[in-house]
């Protein structure tokens, strides 16, 4: 089955119990130029050890920043595509003011079995499957000992627009190195009107990769974070265990496990603005760029 790839568009459509701003998630894209792929020796590094003593818990609220990428390459100007420079400097600026990364599952573990969490602890996520992810983020993150969570349109996989995706080799090594694989749908359509059925998109997506891949696939990425209650009951009813959609806020409690909030990292987006998502009462003066 082949399917038409849309143009990335800036509105997205409402949900229908939620009010938070949804900008939409990146639509594929093809890459035209992909960079040599990356390697494992030079993504190699060591994941810090957690400390079991930071319980990151207050009163069944968590509070993590949960950042939404999408592209990390240096051709193109869309709002969802960094450059490998810029999002360098974010990463490095995260590692400096000391966070360690979360994966999203392991961040809803503890918020409904409470479990313990680093005291500085962020998750990174990253929409669609593009392979610039894998050859210019994955070693920037394993350099910095980070990983992430990433979020795959399972029709770009061993289809007529797999060109420019993560294919198994990279999915495969991304999950060895501490990454979470999750569903972001078959075909990158709205839930509520796509042609190929809700049990499609979520279901099977997450078939699909657990067969590929040999792993267990826990989180759901609402396409354009477009869902409702009814979409969110059939997301659970299909075993995931979460879900993200986009919001403003860092703060997460059990209610929140089927539209987990993500701050939209858009592209130009200041260090210092940055920063202020990632940990709200940091002074100006942290941020190396001002002044």
């Amino acid at each position: 089955m082949s399917w038409t790839t849309p143009e990335p568009t800036q509105t997205a459509a409402p949900t229908a119990t939620r009010t938070a701003t949804a900008v939409p998630s990146a639509t594929p894209l093809p890459t035209k130029t992909p960079a040599p792929t990356a390697t494992a020796a030079a993504a190699a590094a060591t994941t810090p050890t957690r400390d079991p003593e930071l319980a990151h818990r207050n009163g069944g609220r968590v509070s993590v920043p949960i950042l939404m990428y999408h592209r990390v390459r240096d051709d193109g100007n869309t709002t969802y595509i960094h450059t490998v420079d810029a999002f360098r400097e974010q990463m490095e600026a995260l590692h400096k003011a000391g966070f360690e990364s979360i994966t999203i599952s392991e961040l809803a573990s503890a918020i409904r079995d409470g479990g313990e969490l680093p005291e500085k602890a962020v998750a990174i996520t990253f929409d669609d499957g593009f392979l610039d992810v894998y050859e210019n983020a994955f070693p920037i993150l394993n350099e910095l000992g980070f990983e992430a969570t990433t979020y795959v349109i399972t029709g770009t996989l061993d289809s007529d627009i797999s060109y420019g995706y993560m294919q198994k080799e990279e999915l495969a090594e991304l999950a060895a190195n501490g990454w979470e694989i999750g569903s972001h749908s078959i075909s990158h359509e709205d839930l509520r009107t796509s042609p190929l059925g809700i049990r499609n998109e979520i279901q099977k997506s997450k078939q699909v990769l657990e067969d590929l891949l040999e792993i267990e696939v826990r989180s759901f990425s609402y396409p354009y974070a477009v869902s409702n209650d009814w979409i969110r009951e059939r997301v659970q009813e299909y075993g995931y265990e979460s879900a993200v959609g986009i919001g403003p806020g860092i703060q997460h409690t059990a209610e929140d496990l089927f539209y987990l909030s993500r701050v939209d990292v858009y592209r130009g987006m200041s260090l210092s603005t940055f920063l202020e998502i990632v940990q709200p009462d940091v002074e100006t003066a942290a941020d190396p760029s001002s002044g």
